[in-house]
């Protein structure tokens, strides 16, 4: 019985640092893609529009895997720190999808 729960937990752990690893990711990626975009925003060049949509399209490539995160964090038992992080991850995509769309 006590070993059923061992390798639960262990199971349970393992989830848990594959989410925090996939929220960082994403975070870390959606921040360079904002970077990226408010730098494209001060340059003024005829190809900027066609930039823009390069990240639109880096960005809304990440769709599935923030769908994914947000699925499963209805299953795992997440903290309220991690919650928080999720939601600002989510606003930020939401946010630089917007401002790179509106650009294009």
């Amino acid at each position: 019985m006590l070993l059923a729960k061992s390798n639960e937990f262990k199971i349970v752990l393992a989830q848990f640092k594959d989410f925090g690893d996939r929220l960082a990711y994403l975070q870390d990626l959606i921040t360079h893609e904002e970077e990226n975009l408010n730098k494209l925003y001060h340059e003024e060049k005829e190809e900027v529009p066609g930039l823009f949509l390069n990240h639109v399209l880096a960005l809304t490539a990440q769709s599935p895997d923030i769908e994914r995160l947000n699925e499963e964090s209805l299953r795992l038992p997440l903290s309220d720190i991690t919650i928080k992080t999720l939601q600002n991850v989510n606003r930020q995509w939401i946010r630089a999808t917007a401002t790179a769309l509106d650009h294009c």
